[in-house]
This record gives structure tokens, sequence and C-alpha cells, in this order.
């Protein structure tokens, strides 16, 4: 009986050591490229610019409005219409400083944790 619970024993060992291994995820894909909108590759966020500036689309500056009408009186001071963005002069695009990027990340965690409500 003694060799059978040495033998039983060992294989529950050799068992519960494979059990224990770590499986490590494979990385998200990272894009390389803005998304699109529309029949345009200009969705979101184009680029930063060198002083810290993210050039964006007017897309992206209207669901940040959107979301300012929504949730800009929870700051302290109250967020306005286009709150952190400028025109750039000659294209359809926007800068938006870090300040009003992070306003509008945390505005975005605000909505997606209200959807799941």
């Amino acid at each position: 009986m003694k060799p059978f619970r040495i033998v039983l024993f060992s294989l529950l060992l050799a068992l519960g050591i494979v059990a224990c291994t770590t499986v490590a995820p494979s990385p998200a894909p990272v894009p390389a490229v803005a998304s699109w909108d529309g029949t345009e590759q200009t969705s979101g966020i184009v680029g930063v610019q060198a002083d810290g500036l993210f050039l964006v689309t007017s897309h992206l500056r209207d669901r940040a409005n959107a979301l300012i009408a929504d949730y800009g009186r929870e700051f302290a001071p109250a967020l306005s219409v286009d709150a952190g963005l400028s025109r750039v002069t000659g294209s359809g695009l926007w800068t938006m400083t870090p300040e009003a990027m992070a306003n509008f990340a945390t505005m975005c965690q605000w909505r997606r944790r209200r959807g799941k409500q």
C-alpha cells in the first residue's frame, strides 16, 4: 500500500506542478496609423507635435464637446465648449492641449462606466 501512495503522490505532484505554470498572454497589437473616419484615415488623434499638443480631427472635437456637455460640470472650474482646442489654420485639424486630452480620457471612462450600469 505504501508504494501505491508514493506513486499516487508523485503523480499528483507532477500534475500540480504543470498546472501551476504562468500563462503569458500575447501582447495586444498596437495600431500604427489613425483609425478611419468615413473614407479618410483621419479619425481621432492624428499626431503629436514637438510642443506636446495633440493634432486631432473634427470628429474627435465633436466627441469631446459632446462629453463636455454631459460631464463638463464635474470639473472645477467647469469645462466649456472647445476647452483646450484650437483650429489649425488651413486644415480640418485641431490642436488639443495635454490637459484637455486628459480630461477627454477621464470623461470617456465615465461614459463607459455609465454604460455598464
